[in-house]
């Protein structure tokens, strides 16, 4: 399911805890997820990475990047365990 599409909250069992996200972790994490693909962008930019085809490379990143920020993307575990980091400041298996 898209992130967007959710119509219920979002938990994150935390040392045998549940943890509500909040709307402004989700937005956090969204922001965080479209920053980091403008990090690989800059980085394929500036000669400090290397990709086989840059002009898909960086296309792909910007859709990503805008999927990010609309919230239309699949959530994964990794969204929950990035949420739960910058909700908490910890930093927990979620698969254990």
């Amino acid at each position: 399911m898209l992130l967007s599409e959710l119509n219920k909250p979002l938990y994150v069992i935390n040392n045998g805890e549940r943890v509500l996200l909040t709307e402004d972790t989700i937005n956090r994490t969204c922001q965080w997820y479209a920053d980091n693909a403008q990090g690989c962008i800059n980085e394929v930019l500036n000669g400090k990475v290397t990709v086989n085809d840059i002009e898909s490379y960086i296309e792909e990143k910007i859709k990503s990047k805008a999927d990010y920020l609309d919230k239309n993307f699949e959530l994964g575990l990794w969204f929950y365990q990035k949420a739960l980091y910058i909700q908490t400041g910890e930093s927990t298996a979620i698969l254990n």
